[in-house]
């Protein structure tokens, strides 16, 4: 199977397409704020040009890392699976919880960080608030991997969702447990 047909990678690439959108409008608000400066200086466009030009810098090296890692990253995982690719992932999307996290069979792929984690090496999963000011601003799924490596998501829809937490750690959870048990019957 071409990897560039399956719903993962068609999602990361639309990850990158509002990245890109986003950047050449801040590109353009730049350019309008030079012409404003080059026919009189204003504190107006002095401050719009500064505004969307850091953006405009962000933006560029946010695409440049998600694309040349990211995206490479994914192709390699995807290419490793040749044929076995719907085994592994599946031909069509599976539940999404949260708005970020695709909860497949044997992967949880998060497009928007270009992350396909195989639940055997999920160790422990937990979410954690993001505070400013003493306010709760957003939650956090960090895994924790058999490599020791943790890797913080950032959750998108969770306003309202908070009772589903301990619902989606438990799911996580049990997926890995059941995945590790399958591959030690395998190898024993």
């Amino acid at each position: 199977m071409n990897y560039r047909k399956n719903w993962f990678y068609r999602l990361c690439l639309s990850e990158l397409k509002v990245c890109a959108a986003a950047l050449i409008l801040f590109g353009i608000l730049t350019v309008v704020g030079i012409v404003i400066l080059v026919h009189g200086i204003n504190i107006r466009a002095i401050m719009l040009v500064g505004l969307c030009g850091i953006l405009t810098a962000g933006l560029l090296v946010s695409i440049i890392r998600r694309s040349v890692f990211g995206l490479t990253r994914v192709r390699k995982q995807l290419k490793n699976f040749g044929d076995d690719l719907p085994y592994f992932l599946g031909d069509t999307e599976p539940q999404c919880a949260f708005g970020n996290f695709y909860i497949g069979e044997r992967y949880l792929c998060i497009p928007r960080e270009f992350l396909l984690i195989d639940y055997r090496d999920i160790e422990d999963v937990a979410i954690e608030p993001r505070c400013s000011s003493g306010q709760i601003v957003s939650y956090d799924a960090v895994f924790t991997l058999s490599d020791n490596s943790i890797k913080k998501v950032d959750i998108l829809k969770w306003k309202g969702q908070e009772s589903g937490f301990g619902g989606f750690i438990a799911l996580i959870r049990s997926k890995a447990d059941r995945l590790r048990r399958e591959t030690d019957k395998i190898y024993y």
